[in-house]
């Protein structure tokens, strides 16, 4: 007997399909256009080196007469200059290049699946049609206004002091966000983590230079009375068992969830849960449908783009109980977005 195996209609997943793949292919072309006329240069790690390289001989890290306001005035001229490499049209074309090679080999995969199944007398028709609303946008946060934003946030809403917070950003493209929170010392650590290997290779960088560029500097301020705040990047999915456990320990939360759609705020929402009590998670754009998770405070900030938009500011109001309830809620979390 034949052993038949529905996901759903499909001439309707192979229109959308067809859909997608026009406008990604569509959105490639203009942003290689744009790269090759020199709109968006594609990230060359020897100029960059040599260039940050002449910016840091103006500032003498060995020297006793440079103030704080001084210090912190060539800590934020250093970071604009690894920030100015990070160029958002490259970077979204290198994004969406990597896009498009995974969806060339899941189609690859999936024809060897149907193959397989006609073998053994079965008919399989695919569905991976979530409704995404992606539309291809690209953007990051910019140094001075996310820079603000953390430095206020974090005092007006956390308890605790700057030597024991943590910050986390999911899905932290390039490390922006992870590099400004560790430089306005709020944090004792700040971590993120990248699905993308084109971008947490990017990041990578940032984090290194960071360390030679911006470190010096913080430990030379108050005669080094500042800790210096240790900084992590990670190439995995923000919903692995691991990575929930190490960031719903971390007090102060991002992520830039601006084009999700509702399964997946849902799937984020329900993760947030197992934070601490009193932590603090931001969004863009979108709440977290969670009533263990209020919003307190919402405001505009620029982004990459050149448009704002608001950043949505939740406090978990109380713990989840159950010491397993974690492992629980992932182990069925795994299993929906399987199914």
């Amino acid at each position: 007997m034949e052993e038949e195996i529905f996901f759903c209609d499909e001439d309707k997943d192979k229109d959308y399909k067809e859909e997608m793949n026009h406008q990604l292919e569509k959105e490639i072309e203009t942003l290689r256009t744009l790269t090759e006329n020199g709109v968006g240069k594609r990230f060359d790690l020897y100029e960059y080196s040599q260039k940050s390289h002449k910016i840091q001989c103006w500032w003498c890290y060995s020297s006793t007469n440079q103030t704080n306001d001084e210090i912190f005035l060539a800590k934020m001229e250093n970071a604009r200059v690894i920030f100015e490499q990070i160029r958002p049209q490259v970077l979204q074309l290198m994004v969406l290049e990597e896009i498009r090679e995974k969806k060339e080999k899941e189609k690859a995969m999936m024809m060897r699946m149907m193959m397989d199944d006609e073998e053994q007398g079965k008919k399989r028709t695919s569905c991976t049609n979530r409704n995404n609303r992606n539309n291809f946008v690209y953007g990051e946060v910019v140094l001075e206004p996310f820079y603000d934003f953390l430095s206020r946030s974090s005092e007006a809403h956390l308890p605790q002091s700057s030597s024991s917070r943590k910050y986390y950003d999911l899905g932290s493209g390039t490390g922006k966000s992870v590099f400004i929170a560790a430089l306005t010392g709020k944090f004792s650590f700040a971590g993120g983590c990248e699905i993308l290997e084109c971008l947490h290779g990017v990041a990578t960088t940032v984090v290194e230079d960071y360390r030679e560029m911006i470190e010096p500097m913080t430990n030379a301020m108050n005669n080094s009375n500042n800790k210096t705040t240790e900084l992590r990047v990670d190439l995995d999915d923000i919903f692995s068992v691991e990575r929930v456990r190490m960031w719903s320990q971390c007090e102060y939360v991002f992520c830039n969830c601006l084009t999700w759609e509702d399964e997946q705020m849902e799937t984020l929402a329900r993760a947030a849960e197992h934070l601490k009590e009193g932590s603090i998670f931001v969004t863009v754009f979108l709440p977290l449908p969670s009533e263990k998770l209020e919003v307190i405070a919402e405001e505009e900030c620029l982004f990459s783009w050149g448009g704002e938009a608001p950043l949505v500011i939740h406090r978990k109001r109380r713990q989840l109980e159950g010491e397993n309830d974690l492992l629980i809620s992932l182990g069925k979390l795994n299993n929906e977005r399987c199914s």
